[in-house]
């Protein structure tokens, strides 16, 4: 597996608690929304197409450690990106990585890594 590209997804969880963001990822354009569910206490985020319609509908929680977002979605909803949609831990301290209202911004980053078989 080679890396071809990364980057980070823009956010704003200092400031606000939903916000969409469109991003390009592996040539095609998508809308993320990304919002804080008080009940859950944690961010959630919906991907849609470019149109507007729904890939997944806020149904993945942003917590660390998780490999891709994406995967366990892939088969029921082939219009997703290819590549690893994961949270990073800037601090790169994975065992006390907790997500909370306030620091998603801060310590983590919402990263997208186009990927390529070798």
């Amino acid at each position: 597996m080679k890396i071809i590209n990364s980057l980070v997804i823009p956010t704003y969880a200092g400031s606000k608690p939903r916000w969409e963001v469109r991003v390009d990822l592996s040539g095609r354009r998508y809308i993320f929304i990304v919002a804080y569910n008080v009940r859950q206490e944690a961010w959630v985020l919906t991907i849609k197409d470019i149109n507007g319609n729904s890939l997944i509908d806020g149904l993945i929680r942003l917590v660390p450690g998780v490999d891709d977002f994406l995967n366990q979605f892939r088969a029921s909803s082939p219009g997703l990106p290819p590549g690893r949609l994961y949270l990073k831990d800037l601090e790169d301290r994975l065992d006390t990585a907790v997500v909370t209202r306030k620091n998603l911004s801060g310590r983590f980053a919402l990263t997208y890594t186009e990927v390529k078989e070798a």
